[in-house]
Formats: C-alpha cells, structure tokens, sequence
C-alpha cells in the first residue's frame, strides 16, 4: 500500500494509544471468489515483537471461523 510520507505515523506509543482506544477492527477475508468484511474486537500486547502484537477473537460458532480454518486470504 501506498502511503505518503505526510501521513506516515511512526511513534510507536502513539499508534499503541489508538488501538487501546479503538479496540474494534476489520478483518477481511477473500473466500470463494468474494470480499468479506467482518468487524471484531482487538487487544493489543504492546511489548511482544518490534510494535506490538494484536491478538483478536471470534466464537467458534462464528462462520468467518470456518473460513480461518482453511488458510483463507486475509
């Protein structure tokens, strides 16, 4: 993805602060020849990896979980 270096945000503290405030993301999936949009919620674990790590959660009774299974496009 393109980003212009006037839109670039590389303080780390800050991007970590946002995602606390704004834990509910999207994830998409491409499966069976579609884009699908799912909104879920994200926690963010701030001292694993270089910037973090998210960690995310759906039900098992949640069909986007079936399509996971499958090493869907994500």
């Amino acid at each position: 993805m393109y980003l212009p270096p006037h839109f670039e945000e590389r303080r780390i503290d800050l991007l970590h602060d946002l995602v606390k405030k704004h834990p509910f993301g999207c994830i998409i999936t491409y499966s069976n020849g579609e884009l699908d949009a799912n909104h879920i919620p994200f926690e963010l674990v701030p001292d694993k990896g270089d910037f973090g790590k998210l960690l995310a959660h759906i039900s098992r009774q949640n069909p986007l979980a079936e399509i996971l299974k499958n090493d869907a496009n994500v």
